[in-house]
């Protein structure tokens, strides 16, 4: 399967630099300012990027750590749950990881591959950003999801019968 993202991350610094533009590897903090998502190509997005003047495009490729994923997704949504004890926080997150763990299950294989590309840049406080992921990424993402969804619906509670 070819490397669409390392591939793509290639291509846009090549296009950058055609453009007169300096490719910088490594990631932009958006901190409070408003981001734009480009949905168009990724050649656009670097023409918009020449038209507006940038000096600088930001590209960041980001590997696959499905434990780090895991960890993170835990940490985010553990606030969603209505806990009323520390033994049952415990319990929660305890089934909350293992059930995300084995979401991910099938792309273990992948650990360390490239699964993301973010290209962004800023322009009068206003960062634009493009993004590309692997089609097994987003699947991964998408168990990682559906594993939530049954999650929330099995704790939330029943609503009252009319």
């Amino acid at each position: 399967m070819p490397e669409t993202v390392v591939n793509t991350a290639q291509s846009v610094r090549e296009s950058a630099r055609k453009a007169g533009l300096i490719p910088v590897d490594g990631s932009l903090s958006f901190g409070q300012m408003p981001v734009l998502r480009w949905l168009g190509s990724c050649s656009e997005f670097i023409e918009l990027a020449r038209s507006a003047g940038v000096k600088l495009v930001y590209l960041d490729v980001a590997d696959f750590h499905p434990t780090d994923m895991i960890v993170a997704c835990v940490a985010e949504n553990i606030d969603d749950y209505d806990l009323p004890d520390a033994d049952d926080n415990v319990d929660v997150v305890d089934r909350l990881y293992h059930r995300l763990e084995s979401a991910v299950q099938p792309w273990l294989n992948r650990e360390g591959e490239a699964a993301r590309l973010v290209c962004s840049w800023v322009h009068e406080g206003v960062a634009h950003m493009w993004k590309l992921e692997q089609p097994w990424y987003i699947e991964c993402r998408q168990a990682m999801d559906q594993v939530l969804d049954e999650l929330y619906e099995s704790a939330a509670p029943a609503l009252p019968e009319s």
